[in-house]
């Protein structure tokens, strides 16, 4: 099976340390903001 896209949800209590994390030290690109939801792209895995 093929999948298109991959996704994963996490729940957090500290949402702007989360944001911070994924973003600055992961340096993961931002792809869509909304004011409770942050959805970032993931690197392709081969």
């Amino acid at each position: 099976m093929k999948f298109r896209e991959f996704g994963l949800i996490v729940f957090t209590e500290n949402y702007e340390e989360c944001i911070t994390f994924y973003k600055d030290i992961l340096k993961l690109p931002v792809r869509n903001v909304k004011s409770t939801l942050v959805s970032f792209d993931l690197p392709h895995v081969i």
